[in-house]
């Protein structure tokens, strides 16, 4: 015990001396001060037996003292963060290369000045470093950030340095330039910023699911649309309470396959769904889902677009549009059974060409609602011999030129019956250029090629193929090889060749056949 009392006694007054600022830094000073202080301290107390031991545990000579000295002062000054100790009047006792480069200034000049007059240099001891005042319950203190005249900032930490006894010897500051890591805190935090007023002001509710389906985040928009405040939500299972009854049990399948792999039938894609709100009332909503993997677990994120209203007024305009559509045909209907009424040859006729042209146009790759006009147009696409009188329209042998003339205005008085009906399609136009031609020989207007639109070529095909296979009271059938013939003579120069080779594969792979009208 009292060998341990004397080596304590050795260490606190000799081999950590209070430093001087006249002396402080300098290797054969504090060197000389070691050796000596240790001589006298074993010369007054000669006469303890115990220090005969400690004196063979700590006899050091002057060699081994210096290279100690020197490995702790190249540790020192290899710490590329400012650092420096002061006494209790601030002066600097201990301070290392990275210290005086930052205050360019050279070690020895530093010492013993008023740190604050040196580096960073101030009107006095940093804020929040005041730790020397109530020394017993000072381990260590954060002081405030000190921000320099070059916008660099540095932050500081304190320690004090206390003897065995709790008494007061040094205190260490270490200073860290926290300029890069302050820039980077003030990006991310604007960058939250910014992302909380997106969020917060979206028209669209913004929803993140973890991978076993519960609610992470619900932005206002999610709270208009769903009913349910965010303190209600989250944590809670998304499908349990939102997914429409009949749609629950995918959406279950759905969410194991993306725990697993971050994928799912509607990862990635814009899909409505319906589902149901805290009132219980149903919703129609747009969902665009996107995966995203946060250490290691799958997060769904999903923007959710309200489209209930917009749902509701599509389903009126299709039942509106089919009504009107169905108004339509039942007009194009009565415009036929006028006809067939006065001319049950030329409705036949309407009727079967409409057949034919509706067949081409599938086998062309024609959209449903394409083939729909098709048909109608067809259908009345000799409107127009309504004007024209029974006994030049059914005469047999050879018309004069004047009546020729008088048939050929059949196609310009069909486009003045029907211009003024708003139908969905160009009906009129159909009527008006199915008698054109490719090379411009047609009628009323000689139009080319694609100026001719398409479904007008189609019936202007049909036309021909009907007119000359089928039985006329001026004419008994030609039969349909002689007009298939035809069409093919004339296919590039008169007909639509694309046409007419969709004409020709029905009849050659026997996928047409006229019906038995008129």
């Amino acid at each position: 015990m009292k060998a341990e009392t004397s080596a304590r006694t050795l260490v606190e007054n000799i081999i950590l001396p209070p430093a001087t600022a006249a002396d402080a830094g300098s290797l054969s000073a504090e060197i000389r001060t070691l050796m000596a202080g240790t001589h006298a301290f074993f010369e007054r107390h000669a006469e303890d037996p115990d220090l005969l031991q400690l004196l063979r545990l700590s006899n050091l000579n002057q060699q081994q003292l210096e290279h100690a000295f020197l490995a702790w002062r190249a540790v020192f000054d290899a710490v590329r963060d400012p650092i420096f100790v002061h006494d209790a009047e601030f002066r600097l006792t201990r301070i290392n290369q990275a210290y005086a480069e930052m205050a360019g200034m050279p070690i020895k000049a530093a010492l013993g000045k008023r740190y604050w007059e040196v580096f960073p240099k101030m009107d006095g001891p940093s804020k929040g470093c005041e730790i020397i005042d109530n020394i017993p319950a000072a381990k260590g203190a954060e002081c405030d950030e000190i921000v320099l005249e070059d916008g660099r900032i540095f932050q500081s930490r304190a320690f004090v340095m206390q003897d065995t006894q709790g008494r007061f010897m040094q205190v260490v500051q270490i200073l860290r330039d926290v300029t890069h890591q302050k820039h980077i805190l003030a990006a991310l935090r604007e960058s939250e910023e910014k992302l909380r007023i997106i969020s917060d002001f979206a028209q669209d509710a913004i929803i993140m699911l973890d991978d076993e389906g519960m609610i992470q985040f619900w932005n206002p928009a999610a709270e208009r649309i769903y009913g349910y405040p965010a303190s209600d939500i989250l944590g809670k299972p998304l499908h349990e309470l939102l997914v429409d009854t009949e749609q629950l049990s995918l959406f279950r399948q759905g969410l194991s396959e993306f725990k697993n792999t971050g994928k799912g039938p509607i990862i990635g894609k814009v899909v409505k769904l319906a589902g149901r709100r805290k009132d219980g009332s149903t919703i129609v909503s747009e969902h665009s889902i996107s995966a995203v993997n946060i250490q290691g677990h799958w997060h769904a994120i999903g923007m959710v677009r309200d489209i209930t209203e917009r749902h509701n007024m599509e389903i009126m305009q299709a039942r509106h549009a089919e009504q009107l559509a169905q108004s339509l045909h039942n007009t194009v209907l009565a415009l036929v059974r006028t006809l067939e009424k006065r001319d049950p040859y030329t409705a036949g006729h309407q009727q079967r060409v409409a057949e034919l042209s509706s067949a081409i146009g599938r086998e062309m790759g024609l959209s449903d609602h394409q083939i729909k006009g098709l048909h109608l147009g067809a259908l009345i696409h000799d409107i127009g011999k309504i004007y024209i009188p029974f006994e030049i329209l059914n005469r047999p042998g050879k018309l004069t030129s004047e009546e020729f003339m008088l048939i050929k205005t059949h196609s310009t008085v069909g486009h003045e019956i029907i211009a003024d009906t708003d139908f969905p399609w160009p009906i009129a136009d159909m009527i008006l250029q199915h008698h054109e031609r490719m090379d411009g020989t047609g009628y009323p207007a000689g139009l080319r090629g694609n100026d001719i639109i398409l479904e007008a070529r189609i019936i202007g095909v049909a036309d021909v193929v009907e007119a000359m296979s089928v039985h006329r009271p001026y004419r008994p059938s030609l039969g349909i090889e002689k007009a298939l013939t035809e069409v093919t003579r004339t296919r590039s120069t008169g007909l639509d060749p694309a046409v007419v080779d969709a004409c020709l594969t029905l009849f050659s792979e026997s996928r047409f056949s006229f019906s038995a009208l008129g």
